[in-house]
């Protein structure tokens, strides 16, 4: 048994039982031993992971037999909140990437705008 993932934007239908996997799309995940090594889907300074608006993508990991038949699939969201995220830029003196706090809208509050 060998497994293949495929990534896109946009959700996967699910591959019919027994169906020929076009593997030439997809990535195989290499095997240790009994669990599989680490997944890349996004590289470190992929300006994707620091997107103020969040993002999703979706996954599909088919199980298939020699022939490239389709034996077993599972579909996975992966997004801003189940995905390891870089570190954060680090706030610099000279107010380039944040800028100072104001007082705000509601008692008793601040405002930082920008960070």
């Amino acid at each position: 048994m060998k497994f293949v993932y495929f990534d896109n934007e946009e959700e996967m239908s699910p591959p019919e039982m027994d169906s020929t996997v076009n593997v030439a799309t997809g990535n195989f995940i290499e095997m240790d031993g009994t669990s599989t090594k680490d997944i890349k889907i996004f590289e470190a300074n992929d300006p994707i992971l620091k997107s103020d608006t969040g993002f999703i993508k979706y996954i599909q990991i088919i199980a298939i037999d020699k022939e490239n038949k389709a034996k077993a699939y599972g579909n996975f969201q992966l997004n801003n909140l189940n995905v390891k995220l870089p570190l954060a830029d680090k706030l610099n003196h000279k107010f380039e990437n944040f800028s100072l706090p104001e007082k705000g809208t509601l008692p008793n509050t601040t405002v930082i705008k920008k960070i």
